[in-house]
């Protein structure tokens, strides 16, 4: 028993599908709003059923439209539309779509940009945060909210949680919206979509980190590929722009010792090769 047929699905296909087989196990089947009653053969409803279920697919895809068409101009406007606020920035108690900065996480997000521009790994800067004393993300919103954290095992930083940082337009002042959706309104799995297909909304809260430090750790991440976390402090002037004449591939530096025998004295010898003749040869 049901209240209408669109309480019985919103797929017209699958819910012809899911009838018949209540007919064939022989259950009654009740939709009141529309008076049909499968224990009598002759309701005239029983003939107008296909049409309900169509209708009731009809109506679910217009709603969907109608939300999309509201969320998508909230987009526009430069509204934060999610639930929690980025990390070094809390919600406006005035206005629930505006972000305010946080000034004891920025501290922490301005350090992350500095130790990046000075090309440092993510690695790397996740494991200095960590000795630095320094809980991520989830756990500092936990900790501000006086309860306990429920979305991370433990209080430590990751690759993850810095790159996610570092990739976030919010902190030069811009609202991204847009980055996951679905393929329609029947299937609900969100998937994250590239940043070319984000909402930017520019300069709709004041900044932590300027445009010009964020385009630099952007270029830093698409131009010179990745910054290798080693022993040795030193970044090599040809990190990321040494390619391999045939194929085009980065090329990977490694860094060994060598021992002079007469003296003893060990030096680094540095080497560059092509990842891919590594993998394939």
């Amino acid at each position: 028993m049901i209240k209408d047929t669109s309480r019985f699905g919103r797929n017209w296909v699958q819910s012809g599908l899911y009838f018949e087989k209540i007919e064939e196990m022989g259950i009654r089947f009740i939709s009141i709003q529309e008076s049909l009653d499968t224990a009598d053969p002759k309701c005239p409803a029983l003939k107008m059923l296909p049409f309900y279920f169509i209708f009731a697919e009809w109506h679910s895809q217009t709603t969907s439209e109608k939300i999309r068409a509201v969320f998508q101009k909230q987009n526009e406007q430069g509204k934060h539309r999610t639930s929690q606020s980025p990390f070094g920035y809390d919600k406006d108690p005035n206005d629930k779509y505006k972000l305010i900065v946080d000034t004891v996480a920025a501290r922490v997000v301005r350090r992350i940009f500095q130790m990046r521009l000075e090309k440092v790994s993510l690695g790397m800067i996740a494991r200095t945060l960590n000795n630095e004393g320094y809980i991520n993300p989830s756990s500092y919103k936990a900790q501000m909210r006086g309860v306990e954290n429920k979305w991370s095992r433990n209080d430590k930083w990751s690759v993850g949680s810095v790159g996610e940082i570092l990739n976030n337009p919010v902190y030069v002042g811009d609202v991204a919206n847009d980055k996951k959706g679905c393929a329609s309104y029947k299937n609900q799995k969100q998937v994250r979509k590239p940043m070319e297909e984000w909402t930017i909304a520019k300069d709709m809260h004041e900044p932590i980190i300027s445009r010009e430090d964020f385009q630099k750790c952007a270029d830093m991440r698409t131009g010179l590929g990745r910054v290798r976390s080693t022993q040795y402090k030193d970044i090599s002037a040809f990190t990321g722009l040494l390619r391999c004449p045939d194929c085009g591939y980065k090329m990977t530096r490694t860094s060994t010792y060598q021992t002079v025998k007469r003296t003893g004295e060990k030096k680094i010898l540095i080497t560059y090769n092509c990842g891919t003749y590594d993998k394939k040869r």
